[in-house]
């Protein structure tokens, strides 16, 4: 994952044009598929309605199989609190996500996702926002080691609607210090030169062992 070329502030013109400006957002990026239900995403957001109107679910990237649905979920219940952007290119997303106030990401709990980190939690630790992973096992721990966001359990409304309760209410200083824990961690453990040079020192180190039988097959 390249990181974004900067941290970007919240321009006034991208908020007003993507309906981001006055809301407290809550974004969900990528596509949008069956490992993640995200209809737990729509439950969350239909309990958050009427308590805290200034929260909006967003959700931008490639329809994927699930998309159609969403956003079906969400008409039906009347939600006004979901918006459905859809692809965003590359160049934009820096000025784009600025207006994130948490990053949400969702994998179902099996025992794969628990040793899965998804390729946009690295896009997230760039863009420098918060992050609320709602997930077991290695993503977990990468949010909670570099102070990042705030964990909950996967595909349960109610504790995803409480991390979001407990966002909305900390001090903003406090989302910013996760945000710029969330670029740190991006700029100094995952950046391609970083993750390059480690896979390269290790296919050193495996081919420097040449045929011995500690290797793993």
């Amino acid at each position: 994952q390249r990181p974004h070329p900067r941290r970007a502030h919240r321009d006034p013109e991208i908020g007003r044009r993507l309906g981001l400006a006055g809301r407290f957002n809550i974004w969900h990026a990528g596509t949008i598929g069956l490992s993640q239900q995200l209809e737990t995403l729509i439950h969350a957001a239909a309990k958050l309605a009427q308590e805290r109107p200034e929260v909006q679910f967003v959700f931008s990237g490639g329809r994927g199989v699930g998309r159609d649905q969403l956003e079906a979920a969400a008409r039906s219940r009347g939600l006004t609190n979901c918006r459905f952007l859809g692809f965003l290119p590359f160049e934009e997303l820096s000025d784009a996500f600025a207006w994130a106030d948490a990053m949400f990401v969702q994998l179902r709990d099996t025992p794969l996702s628990r040793i899965t980190i998804p390729h946009k939690v690295y896009g997230y630790l760039s863009a420098g926002r918060p992050i609320l992973a709602a997930i077991e096992g290695d993503t977990a721990e990468l949010v909670r080691r570099h102070r990042a966001g705030l964990v909950c359990r996967p595909c349960d409304p109610e504790a995803i609607a409480e991390a979001v309760r407990s966002f909305a209410d900390m001090p903003a200083e406090q989302r910013n210090r996760m945000g710029e824990c969330a670029r740190q961690a991006a700029c100094e453990h995952y950046a391609l030169p970083i993750v390059t040079a480690r896979l390269a020192a290790l296919i050193e180190q495996v081919a420097a062992c040449g045929g011995r039988k500690s290797i793993v097959r």
